[in-house]
């Protein structure tokens, strides 16, 4: 046997060992930890208990949930009880004080009707509301939102008679990618050796670790928004902040709702069997908070493109675009 062939094999036997390893690393992260993040439990959880601020007593728990989901109740029960603190010990005693001072001064220098914003009031009533109220709108934004999540987790009870379950979504994928690699129902048509096979592995395991990683530090942006949205909604009434509470209630939103459109696309895991496919589908799951936002921004703060999704960077390509064509023109024709 020649020496070429015997390095071949022996190299062969180590990338399908280094294969075996990335399939069972990638199947233990997925199962242990990304897939139960994406239980609805831990996507959304209870920002109130039957209407009332939740103890932080966790022993009222009795499910057979994952310690996961438990630990992101027992999060979400620590920021709403923080929530409380703060309004109660600052931002409603700020409030009192804006207002008593802001009736003297304005009755004071008699231009409150005549000479002030017609909007100003409107925004201090806003942000009165906001802070006040800022857990009972939470709690009925993530009761929509998990309803509509569910609907794709579970499947959408779709029929048709093609496989794999005609009930297939999120809750499906338990156990992928253990049913799609180790029990041989994918071949890599595409390599002729396992260097590729390889590469391709290596690519998915580090995006499902980042994928997880995106999951987490989306459930810890809201804790930290649920305890401070009643400070931030008093940033409402004053024109120097009123751009900052606005980004960052928006922020708010974009971090409870971003999971909703990763949905559809995590479901279409299971239906094509492609290790390439699942690649570009975690990609772009991880991409949609920074592509449909309503704060224009991925950690809050004010830019200067006020459309929804982020049309504005696109117009400002369009006008990088159009100058460098006038550049170019002028000097063809110079």
């Amino acid at each position: 046997m020649e020496i070429s062939t015997i390095i071949n094999l022996i190299l062969f036997d180590f990338l399908s060992s280094i294969n075996s390893l990335l399939i069972y690393g990638l199947t233990i992260i997925w199962a242990s930890f990304t897939f139960p993040l994406l239980n609805p439990n831990f996507a959304f959880p209870q920002i109130l208990i039957n209407g009332q601020i939740p103890p932080l007593n966790p022993l009222y728990y009795k499910s057979e949930s994952s310690i996961y989901i438990i630990n992101a109740q027992i999060g979400m029960d620590f920021a709403v009880n923080i929530n409380y603190l703060i309004l109660n010990y600052i931002v409603s005693p700020s409030i009192s004080i804006f207002i008593i001072f802001s009736g003297f001064y304005y009755l004071w220098k008699k231009q409150f009707i005549f000479h002030e914003r017609n909007d100003y009031l409107f925004n201090i009533v806003l942000g009165i509301i906001l802070a006040y109220f800022s857990l009972i709108i939470s709690d009925l934004l993530f009761s929509l939102l998990r309803a509509i999540y569910i609907y794709f987790y579970s499947g959408m009870q779709i029929n048709w008679s093609g496989t794999p379950n005609p009930y297939q979504g999120i809750t499906d994928l338990e156990l992928w990618p253990f049913n799609y690699f180790l029990n041989s129902y994918i071949y890599f048509a595409y390599t002729e050796n396992n260097l590729l096979e390889l590469l391709i592995l290596l690519t998915l395991f580090t995006v499902v670790l980042a994928f997880t990683i995106v999951l987490v530090m989306r459930i810890v942006w809201i804790y930290f928004f649920i305890m401070f949205l009643p400070l931030f909604s008093i940033f409402l009434t004053f024109n120097g902040t009123y751009e900052i509470g606005k980004r960052m209630w928006l922020t708010f939103i974009d971090r409870s709702i971003e999971i909703i459109f990763m949905a559809p696309l995590i479901m279409l895991m299971g239906i094509i069997q492609d290790p390439l496919f699942w690649i570009a589908i975690l990609l772009v799951s991880m991409l949609i908070p920074y592509v449909v936002t309503f704060s224009m921004s991925s950690m809050g703060y004010p830019t200067g493109y006020p459309l929804f999704p982020r049309f504005g960077i696109l117009l400002k390509a369009k006008d990088v675009i159009s100058n460098g064509i006038e550049m170019i023109g002028s000097l063809v024709l110079f």
